[in-house]
């Protein structure tokens, strides 16, 4: 046993219709009509990206103690061409089926919420900042509001097509953190400029 902190890792996946309607200012822009001053890194690419893709954060209400309110944060991002795997029941004739009447797949709300999805993004947040979740959600919004998304959240079975949904639920997590930020538990990295 090594002794070290575990690093749990908390994953969303967003599954896009029209990935091509993304574009970096419209997010910033999107940030802004939720009151929130947020940066993705000037060379973002949400289709060719993989790894870690560091996000500004500018808020004054999570500075103590006079300190700076210009975050570094962000997520990891993995992007990748989908293809829904729950292909159409043929329907099946012979004696054998006559006589079993054989069930045809069952189709969830959730498959019917991305049969039509050309695109995953994996949105993977670790435990060393407190504001990666609340990014990942904004930017699950965003893709669920402008790209056809729908934005899955393995940890609570939940998913999301509507991004106003997802807008009460960042709602949550920002009274959350401010919580947080009021009993010294934030964890969080000043921003120092871009690398």
């Amino acid at each position: 046993s090594s002794g070290g902190e575990l690093d749990m890792s908390i994953d969303y996946y967003v599954y896009l219709k029209h990935p091509d309607t993304f574009s970096a200012q419209s997010f910033e822009q999107y940030c802004s009509s939720l009151g929130l001053h947020i940066e993705l890194h000037p060379s973002f690419n949400l289709l060719e990206d993989t790894g870690f893709s560091p996000i500004r954060l500018i808020d004054e209400r999570f500075v103590r103690d006079g300190r700076n309110h210009d975050f570094l944060s962000g997520f990891e991002l993995y992007s990748s061409e989908y293809q829904h795997a729950l292909q159409p029941q043929k329907k099946a004739t012979g004696f054998l089926h006559k006589i079993f009447k054989a069930k045809p797949i069952q189709e969830t709300p959730f498959d019917r919420a991305i049969k039509d999805a050309t695109w995953l993004i994996e949105l993977r947040c670790g435990s060393a900042d407190s504001f990666e979740v609340l990014l990942a959600y904004i930017f699950g919004a965003y893709l669920v509001k402008c790209c056809g998304g729908v934005f899955d959240d393995p940890q609570t079975g939940q998913f999301y097509d509507d991004h106003n949904h997802l807008e009460n639920e960042i709602k949550a997590i920002i009274a959350d953190l401010l919580e947080q930020g009021n009993t010294g538990e934030l964890l969080t990295h000043e921003f120092m400029g871009w690398t």
